[in-house]
């Protein structure tokens, strides 16, 4: 945390001096003005916007391998045929939305009934 000395504009505010700021990586994710077609995925996105890569799973598995195999790889399990959540509690994905900082945000639990910011609670199936 380095605080800035000076005050900066950024598209049209002014963010003063020694003043904390939250950035949503979340709303900016979705700005069409930055990404075209945010909702859609476009697997020619420039290496810049691909995604905004932080701490989490890009520091763990690489960001090359988030950049250029990850999106290869949902594409292709959410392209299986029939591909659907499975039957009773297991395709259930435990949840709960929350604020943060202006920004809705899910959450989810884990098996251990522990907080995680990635679902890992929902099984899915598909036809062979």
């Amino acid at each position: 945390e380095t605080p800035s000395t000076t005050s900066t504009q950024v598209r049209g505010q002014t963010l003063p001096s020694k003043e904390r700021v939250f950035l949503s990586l979340k709303k900016t994710m979705v700005d069409e003005e930055i990404y075209p077609e945010p909702h859609k995925v476009v697997l020619n996105r420039t290496k810049e916007q691909k995604l905004l890569l932080g701490d989490g799973t890009a520091k763990l598995l690489g960001e090359d391998y988030i950049l250029d195999v990850g999106a290869h790889v949902l594409k292709a399990v959410f392209s299986l045929k029939n591909l659907r959540r499975t039957d009773g509690p297991s395709g259930m994905l435990r949840r709960y939305l929350q604020d943060c900082h202006g920004t809705p945000q899910w959450f989810y639990m884990d098996q251990k009934q522990k907080v995680s910011p990635w679902p890992t609670s929902m099984l899915l199936q598909y036809d062979v």
